[in-house]
């Protein structure tokens, strides 16, 4: 039982071994096993990503009181990004007392440049969550 167990391990191996050099002959992807391939085409994807991932400033959408965030959108060419922040980050990011609600669309005003640097850092690096799909951030996404 032992002797035909070892047989059918090395008739096994011998038929993987196979397969590894049919798949390795041939161009010089295969020979790589795809790696060039992979390279080449990671490359264009990466480039196609940074073409289509910039983010301009869009508009300040409300703050929404009951769900504690502030809806705002960024721009990507012509096509409209929705984002939210907790308004827990914002009163995190001014280090300051809880700002009273009507007083946070001026505390956006006041943030947007490092709001909009962190939603274009998540857009880039492809962090959407949602439906439709959006830039959400948290208290946790401002922290070093």
């Amino acid at each position: 039982m032992a002797a035909q167990k070892a047989t059918d391990l090395r008739r096994a191996l011998a038929e993987v071994e196979a397969h590894v050099r049919k798949l390795s002959s041939g161009s010089p992807e295969r020979a790589e096993g795809g790696a060039a391939r992979w390279k080449r085409d990671g490359a264009r994807s990466h480039r196609l990503k940074e073409e289509a991932m910039t983010l301009t400033s869009g508009r300040y959408i409300g703050h929404e009181y009951d769900r504690m965030i502030v809806l705002f959108s960024m721009q990507d060419g012509g096509k409209e990004i929705p984002c939210a922040i907790s308004t827990t980050a914002m009163d995190y990011l001014e280090r300051g007392p809880q700002v009273r609600p009507e007083q946070r669309e001026a505390q956006f005003i006041r943030l947007r440049d490092r709001i909009e640097a962190r939603a274009a850092s998540k857009y880039q690096a492809t962090e959407l969550e949602g439906n439709p799909r959006g830039i959400v951030l948290r208290g946790i996404d401002f922290r070093t």
